[in-house]
């Protein structure tokens, strides 16, 4: 598996505090991003993740503070503040049975590999994903022999003029996907919230974990909590 950040709003914790903010002055989001806003919490606190920023001085007196709004935002649950803030995910190396689990998140944009173009005789079993619970050489030297039939007969089967739209109902729900996912932070949150849940399938557990991980080095006062946050 692997995972790249593509794109995402401009200083997305910015972005989401001057929406906020917006909804309670005069003035508009367009004018408040103006100002100088404190992005990271300068105060380092034993307090509860979830409490409001400190208000040090520097916040009171000289900035804006986005710290304090997004995490004010999570304890009053105004899951739209964080609608403003967009990010476009790369996966690669997933199985098809993880994607038949992530599009049902129905609020993200997909879009995903295309085994009516691509010639997945040209893979190795090896690119294959392999469950980690078949853990011994007998299975999984079953399981590796099974993926190299499937992988024999689609040759075959395209060699003799079956199109490939045809020929891939015999590839298994192992075989490997590319998938692009855009959301908003809420979508993301919410999608965290599910599937770093135990109750979760290991695949798709081991994806929102390792998305999480990449979008709380962009954004940690939007993400912080998550898994946690029901949203």
């Amino acid at each position: 598996m692997e995972i790249k950040i593509l794109s995402y709003t401009k200083e997305p914790e910015k972005t989401c505090a001057v929406s906020m903010r917006s909804t309670r002055t005069k003035e508009s989001a367009h004018e408040l991003w103006r100002k100088k806003w404190v992005t990271r919490c300068p105060v380092k606190t034993n307090k509860h993740e979830y409490d409001s920023c400190p208000k040090s001085n520097e916040c009171r007196s000289r900035h804006f503070c986005a710290v304090r709004l997004l995490r004010e935002a999570k304890k009053m649950k105004h899951w739209g503040v964080f609608e403003h803030a967009v990010f476009t995910v790369s996966v690669s190396g997933i199985s098809r049975a993880c994607t038949h689990q992530l599009v049902r998140h129905r609020l993200f944009s997909y879009l995903q590999s295309s085994s009516r173009i691509i010639d997945f005789g040209r893979y190795d079993s090896a690119e294959f994903v392999v469950p980690h619970t078949v853990d011994n050489q007998k299975s999984r030297q079953k399981f590796l022999e099974n993926i190299d039939s499937a992988i024999s007969t689609y040759k075959e089967f395209t060699h003799i003029g079956i199109p490939r739209e045809d020929a891939r109902y015999i590839l298994p729900e192992a075989t490997p996907q590319h998938i692009v996912i855009t959301g908003n932070a809420r979508n993301w949150l919410h999608f965290f919230y599910l599937r770093m849940s135990k109750q979760a399938q290991w695949e798709i557990r081991d994806l929102a974990r390792e998305i999480c991980g990449k979008l709380m080095e962009i954004s940690p006062e939007i993400f912080r909590g998550a898994g946690k946050l029901e949203c």
